[in-house]
């Protein structure tokens, strides 16, 4: 009875340290093949910690930082992104299971990614029909973009101005001022709006994110976006 006791102690000790030992490789592993199906994502490399280990038996996570290269979010090319958050709550058993990660709450998990000017141009010459050769520039005060087309067997070229914007849940590059020169009328200018969409929200990594800050800098844009659940 002592020997079958002590075997038993034994083997929960076992099954105890191999499970604290083997989540943290299970929760990285789960949360990199989730981005990859999300957002086809290169050289993704992620760190999960919890102290002591064995909270993650109760799916305890205290810090997870996460970085990736060349991400494909929804319509768009990002350069980087960057994903961090501490206290999260995942379903243990869901990712035991049903190798599913599941969130069931956390503070502050945010997503940090860049789109830098020749991503921009080729999301712009993908997306906008009739116009060709178009270049982006990106700086804090604005985007500007300039393209050819046809008009009357003659070519022009088109200049227009906008910003990358949160829009409902959803990102979107507004339009908001636009010309063409050409050598048969001259300079025409335009005034209307028009939004091109570029990211929906149901693309972000984790179910529930909401874009919360757009920034234009010098040749790139700043996308921030955060779940508080």
């Amino acid at each position: 009875m002592r020997k079958l006791l002590i075997t038993i102690v034994i083997v929960l000790v076992l099954l105890f340290g191999g499970t604290v030992f083997f989540l943290p490789s299970l929760i990285n592993s789960q949360i990199s093949s989730k981005l990859q199906q999300n957002i086809h994502a290169e050289n993704i490399t992620s760190s999960v910690e919890t102290s002591p280990n064995f909270m993650f038996l109760f799916g305890q996570v205290d810090t997870l930082k996460i970085s990736a290269d060349n991400i494909d979010l929804d319509k768009v090319k990002l350069n980087n992104l960057t994903l961090s958050g501490q206290d999260i709550q995942i379903s243990i058993s869901d990712l035991l299971l049903a190798r599913h990660l599941v969130v069931n709450s956390a503070q502050n998990l945010t997503v940090t990614g860049t789109m830098n000017e020749a991503n921009l141009t080729r999301f712009l010459n993908e997306k906008v029909e009739n116009i060709s050769d178009i270049q982006a520039k990106i700086a804090p005060d604005g985007i500007e973009a300039t393209g050819k087309v046809s008009f009357l067997g003659r070519e022009a070229t088109v200049h227009v101005k906008g910003h990358v914007l949160i829009e409902g849940n959803d990102l979107v590059f507004r339009i908001t001022d636009a010309d063409t020169q050409s050598s048969l009328f001259g300079k025409i200018g335009l005034s209307f709006t028009k939004d091109i969409p570029i990211v929906q929200a149901a693309s972000l990594p984790f179910e529930g994110m909401q874009f919360t800050n757009v920034e234009q800098q010098n040749g790139q844009v700043l996308i921030v976006a955060t779940i508080n659940k």
